[in-house]
């Protein structure tokens, strides 16, 4: 019983308020990251050839990494508000 948190807010939202850069900077890579998939799934459709991945697999990429940015962003102004 003693490696239970008392605090589920940790779990949740990281290490405490320091950590909110670092999730704001991971948030920011994701977004780029999913920009770069989104772009290539485009071009791969437009040009009807697979560039590494099929078209739909970059896209279902690119809105996977979104996802993964918007929420380190929540965390990042979660842990940021309460600082």
């Amino acid at each position: 019983m003693a490696n239970i948190f008392k605090d589920p807010k940790l779990l949740l939202f990281g290490k405490g308020p320091g950590w909110y850069q670092w999730h704001a900077w991971i948030a920011l890579a994701l977004d780029f990251l999913g920009t770069a998939c989104l772009t290539v799934g485009i071009i791969a459709a437009a040009l009807d050839r697979e560039l590494g991945l099929e078209p739909t697999h970059w896209l279902l990429l690119a809105i996977a990494l979104w996802v993964g940015g918007l929420w380190s962003w929540l965390l990042a102004y979660t842990i940021g508000k309460e600082r």
